[in-house]
């Protein structure tokens, strides 16, 4: 079972690749006017609200995949890297 910000399953953190391939996965039945980006964007735009806006305030286009499909990594990275700095370490960002 997921926790709010999605991660926390059955008391693990899922892995990168879990927390990635789960959302692509989403991606997949997105409308078809979007871009991939600009769906997966969107969903974590509303999901993992704090961390997008964290990027967007601080970090800028070379992660942001809403206009470039080639950054999805980057950005799911990091919006993964938030989450887990932020429950481990900051507890809040």
């Amino acid at each position: 079972m997921f926790s709010d910000d999605g991660i926390l399953k059955d008391g693990l953190y899922e892995s990168f690749d879990d927390f990635r391939q789960r959302i692509l996965n989403l991606s997949k039945y997105r409308p078809s006017q979007l871009r991939k980006g600009q769906y997966i964007y969107s969903y974590c735009a509303g999901k993992y609200t704090e961390y997008v806006k964290h990027l967007y305030d601080n970090v800028g286009d070379d992660v942001d995949c809403f206009y470039k499909d080639e950054n999805i990594d980057k950005f799911l990275k990091f919006i993964y890297d938030s989450i887990i700095y932020d429950k481990f370490i900051n507890k809040e960002i």
